[in-house]
């Protein structure tokens, strides 16, 4: 089950931290933020998580804070916003995939959905700046990239390297984040951890086509 990795695992990994005298990254995500109630979505915004993917997640920061407060544990929470790049399973990854074998993606819902999207090679540099940073223990971060986009807005910029690239449009999965005004901030990881993503999404997506093209 997603709770025995994700939760479980989780807590293996504080304990021994906590014998080892371990700093911790919780890695969560942004989908433990649910449905949007404001945007831009800073670390402040309530977590109702749709998905029991998302429910983990929060899960993890809470048990994460609780052995800060308790034991001193050293943790900082990082909540990485929909990461891509070489070798991804992402939604991005998925349509290049599907683009390359057979000219023509899936997408779920009307394509209006948005997300922030976050290059792999960005979301490492946040990760070391958050290791390196003492003043960052106890804290929560957004790791986003700079830009937000919808699914059509991908599907636009895959048309410049894929020109009669199709869509086949699908209903929604239960639990997906269906908004059309998702957008997660970045903007105290730039001001505290000093966090500069520098991929766009074209730049990135064309990473990844340029590197798959050299790795077949």
């Amino acid at each position: 089950m997603v709770h025995d990795i994700n939760v479980t695992g989780f807590v293996n990994v504080l304990e021994c931290a906590r014998e080892l005298g371990c700093k911790v990254i919780a890695t969560s995500s942004n989908i433990a933020y649910g449905e949007p109630i404001y945007k831009p979505i800073d670390e402040n915004h309530p977590q109702n998580p749709n998905s029991p993917y998302g429910a983990t997640r929060a899960c993890i920061e809470k048990y994460a804070i609780a052995y800060y407060h308790s034991f001193d544990l050293p943790v900082v929470i990082l909540r990485y916003s929909n990461l891509y790049g070489p070798y991804g399973k992402g939604v991005i990854n998925c349509f290049i995939n599907d683009a390359k074998k057979k000219n023509e993606i899936t997408m779920t819902g009307g394509g209006s959905q948005t997300r922030t999207y976050t290059y792999i090679t960005d979301a490492i540099d946040c990760t070391i700046y958050a290791l390196n940073n003492s003043g960052a223990i106890g804290q929560t971060y957004n790791v986003a990239g700079p830009e937000t986009a919808n699914l059509l807005d991908i599907y636009k910029i895959l048309l410049n390297h894929f020109p009669k690239l199709k869509i086949k449009k699908v209903g929604n999965w239960k639990g997906d984040i269906l908004s059309n005004s998702y957008a997660v901030s970045n903007e105290k990881a730039r001001k505290e951890l000093g966090f500069e993503p520098k991929f766009t999404l074209e730049k990135g997506i064309k990473e990844i086509i340029d590197h798959e093209s050299v790795s077949s």
